[in-house]
């Protein structure tokens, strides 16, 4: 069973500066609902908005902004905001769907394109909200790097991208509280989460993507 989200949920719809109402998705999140042995799980995955500035172009591709008017800069860098921001909201409406007061483990995995702890990140996940409300636990999003059974301290020495030299963790995976081990509802466990990154370490010419493997 696979669905394709290609328009953001009009709860989540913002405008855009100077562009108006974002509608649709820059790269539609698919939702698959497989079966495990028996299990149903739902797989969803996101390629969010990048930060990456958004300058106004013309219909054949031109410039319409001056790209060196650091004014011009940040408002062109809000707009990637606010896209991905709308992306993220409409994204965790469609898990809200599917993980309220429901048993059916859930996975959200892709290039998130901003940290962990990030605003739009949480936004789709929501994992902090459990450290003040436990009953959270039915439909937020925990971290598979940080609740996996072995080697959990390599989630302070990975990264899966280099942005402007540093390197961040922006491609993840998020699963539902049926797989943390000391849920009353714990069908599973994350038994290891690996980071493969070596390729970002040296400026191939013909390196094939330019984010770590998760």
């Amino acid at each position: 069973e696979t669905t394709l989200l290609e328009e953001i949920a009009p709860k989540a719809v913002i405008d855009i500066p100077d562009i108006g109402p974002h509608q649709h998705f820059n790269r539609p999140p698919l939702i698959l609902r497989v079966d495990a042995y028996g299990q149903p799980i739902t797989i969803i995955t996101a390629h969010l908005k990048s930060k990456r500035a958004f300058f106004l172009r013309d219909e054949n591709g031109h410039l319409l902004e001056d790209m060196d008017d650091p004014n011009i800069r940040i408002r062109a860098k809000l707009r990637s905001l606010c896209m991905r921001a709308a992306e993220a909201a409409s994204i965790r409406m469609s898990i809200m769907e599917r993980l309220h007061h429901t048993r059916e483990p859930l996975i959200l995995l892709g290039d998130m394109n901003d940290v962990t702890g990030s605003v739009t990140t949480q936004l789709m996940t929501e994992t902090g909200e459990v450290n003040y409300d436990k009953s959270m636990r039915d439909v937020a999003l925990f971290d598979a790097a940080r609740i996996q059974a072995r080697y959990g301290w390599m989630k302070d020495v990975a990264y899966t991208h280099i942005h402007q030299g540093m390197p961040e963790v922006i491609d993840q995976l998020f699963v539902s509280e049926e797989f943390l081990p000391d849920s009353k509802f714990s069908l599973g466990q994350v038994e290891r989460v690996d980071y493969f990154n070596d390729h970002l370490k040296w400026d191939y010419s013909d390196r094939v993507t330019d984010h770590g493997i998760i």
